[in-house]
């Protein structure tokens, strides 16, 4: 089961698509925001930096639901806006959050933001923030 992520690398600004495994991979075959039946632009609700949303979408037309987790913020662009969304195609939240912390690439993702995430304990990002 692909890890799917939106937002930025660990070292630059500017929002994309992403494969999560070992390493930060662009998807591909590329993905565009006409492929899937939620926004990512658009979650999470919350303005707050670091707080965490979960979301499941059923998208009926496709017959796929998506487990997604969508967090106020980045690790390296501190604009207003930015966000750092995960999802998977199936499964379930305990799998999404399982993945996430079992991805070496998502957790340079978290463990690099500059604020600390609602969910997840001290000991899950590795320095306090």
């Amino acid at each position: 089961m692909d890890l799917h992520y939106f937002g930025t690398s660990t070292s630059e600004a500017g929002h994309y698509f992403w494969i999560l495994k070992d390493n930060l991979t662009r998807s591909s075959p590329r993905t565009y925001f006409k492929d899937l039946p939620f926004n990512p632009e658009g979650i999470p609700l919350s303005k707050v930096k670091g707080s965490a949303e979960a979301y499941i979408m059923v998208d009926i037309k496709r017959n796929k639901t998506y487990c997604i987790m969508a967090i106020c913020g980045s690790p390296v662009d501190n604009r207003e806006g930015c966000k750092s969304v995960f999802w998977i195609d199936g499964g379930d939240m305990q799998i999404l959050n399982d993945l996430i912390r079992q991805t070496p690439a998502a957790m340079a993702i978290i463990n690099k933001m500059p604020f600390k995430i609602e969910g997840f304990k001290n000991e899950d990002q590795q320095s306090s923030k």
